[in-house]
């Protein structure tokens, strides 16, 4: 008896100070409530203003909201009508009479989404719900359109007009724009359809987003991704299936920290170093052989900033262990790239390819993130890369070989840049071999020419000593006593 008169008394009190709580105490207690359970179930923040002001249109959608970060904005309520227009499709492909079902398996897993983002999300259940079973539902049936021909209707925006299409593929890799994978995929299990499910959701939407990144395209499979990665969203999907093959390899035990910075391409050039673009491997693929820097090709568009700019938050504010291979590719061709010479340079071995026109853009693409959030510090990729560069760029001989690589471009420069340059160049050429020659025919004729009037002077002076003392001998000869007859003295001489 006095220990439930002590439980009633215990109650009363609670009673009594939850009636007289502080507002202060409430509404702290309300924001607890809302905040994330547990750290590692967050996994979607918004952007920072700090990330923002680099380019804050790289961030936010153009066309479409998935998710409930821009969730109502009135700029993208056009494509509101589509996602139910999806719905509608998947209901008669499935032959469903309703969305009873689905609505009831969206519901069960509305509490894990809503506990994966970060910021509070002032939506009713209801509301979240509903938003989550479109935007999923959007998604999927996006997927299996691209993937099976079949399945698209012939008025179907989306595969009628390529600009659209390629405006939801960059939206879909924007971090505030998603939806949890797990979402995603539950959704795609609960409609499959026949024989159509064969394939996973993973492939499905490789196939989709392989297009988005710049470079050599992927088997589209998941025998490229790191072992036992799971993706969180479509980004991270992304971020996974372009991992360098040195990654995959070696997992993410990374490289040794970088001792020195690299030059930018143009002064690499002049120190000899050659520029050439690979073929066939990953975008992040950088090597360094026998004075060559073989990068594979980039293609930069109008969506190429934001693509890269949404991995780098997600590199860098995803669960350890995630390697930031696209932060280090930035922070390589920063080193690379510091002018418009730079872009020139790599453009012409085929290096980059520019869709934006001008070369100020992509420099500043580079220099922006760069300068603003991406620190070289352990574990560079491209350590090793930079290593071998500078070694090779503090060789004497190489650069002595460099030097004259450098004098021969100049000649060719200057004087081989066009044919009428080349034709200019080899008549002066012979024209100074002919005047060379010339000279020395002239040259050579004035010796020859001197030696015989030396030889004919020698002889004419020898005739004139011989003259003069056959003379004195004949006269000689002519008033001695004792010769009777000169005339035959000189004869018998």
């Amino acid at each position: 008896m006095k220990d439930t008169n002590q439980q009633v008394g215990q109650l009363e009190a609670e009673e009594f100070v939850e009636s007289h709580k502080d507002t202060l105490v409430v509404e702290i207690e309300k924001e607890m409530a809302q905040i994330c359970p547990a750290a590692n179930d967050c996994f979607l923040f918004r952007i920072g203003d700090q990330l923002r002001k680099v380019n804050e249109d790289a961030y936010t959608p153009e066309v479409i909201a998935i998710g409930p970060y821009h969730h109502g904005n009135q700029s993208l309520q056009a494509m509101e009508g589509l996602k139910l227009r999806y719905l509608q499709s998947l209901l008669n492909q499935s032959r469903e009479f309703s969305v009873g079902r689905f609505v009831t398996e969206v519901r069960n897993l509305g509490a894990k989404a809503r506990n994966c983002y970060e910021e509070p999300i002032n939506l009713s259940e209801d509301e979240f719900v509903k938003m989550l079973l479109l935007d999923s539902c959007f998604v999927v049936e996006l997927f299996r359109k691209f993937f099976y021909i079949g399945r698209r209707d012939y008025d179907d925006p989306v595969f009628l007009m390529e600009p659209i299409r390629s405006s939801i593929r960059r939206d879909l890799m924007l971090f505030e724009n998603q939806l949890p994978f797990f979402m995603l995929e539950a959704f795609f299990n609960m409609t499959s359809i026949g024989n159509q499910s064969s394939e996973s959701f993973i492939h499905l939407a490789l196939h989709f987003i392989s297009f988005i990144l710049p470079g050599a395209h992927q088997d589209h499979s998941i025998s490229h991704l790191l072992p036992d990665y799971e993706p969180k969203h479509l980004l991270g999907l992304l971020h996974g299936s372009y991992v360098p093959s040195c990654a995959r390899h070696n997992g993410n035990k990374g490289s040794p920290k970088v001792q020195e910075l690299i030059e930018c391409s143009t002064k690499l050039h002049e120190k000899g170093i050659k520029f050439k673009k690979a073929h066939g491997i990953s975008l992040f693929d950088v090597h360094f052989i026998n004075g060559q820097m073989v990068i594979p090709a980039l293609i930069i568009d109008n969506h190429f900033e934001a693509i890269f700019l949404n991995l780098v938050f997600y590199e860098w504010h995803s669960q350890p262990g995630i390697p930031r291979y696209v932060s280090h590719y930035i922070a390589f061709m920063d080193c690379l790239i510091d002018s418009n010479k730079d872009i020139e340079l790599l453009s012409r071995n085929g290096i980059i390819e520019n869709l934006m026109g001008k070369d100020e853009s992509i420099t500043r693409i580079f220099n922006r993130p760069a300068d603003s959030f991406i620190a070289i510090g352990d574990h560079f990729s491209y350590s090793e890369v930079f290593a071998r560069v500078n070694k090779h760029c503090s060789d004497g001989w190489t650069q002595f070989m460099a030097s004259c690589d450098k004098w021969i471009d100049s000649l060719k420069d200057n004087y081989f840049h066009s044919p009428w340059a080349l034709i200019s160049f080899l008549a002066a050429t012979i024209l100074l071999i002919l005047t060379v020659v010339q000279t020395l025919y002239t040259v050579l004729s004035y010796d020859c020419q001197s030696d015989s009037s030396s030889q004919i002077a020698l002889s004419m002076d020898y005739f004139q000593r011989f003259s003069r003392r056959r003379l004195y001998q004949l006269s000689f000869a002519s008033a001695s006593p004792w010769s009777s007859s000169p005339l035959k003295l000189v004869a018998e001489e």
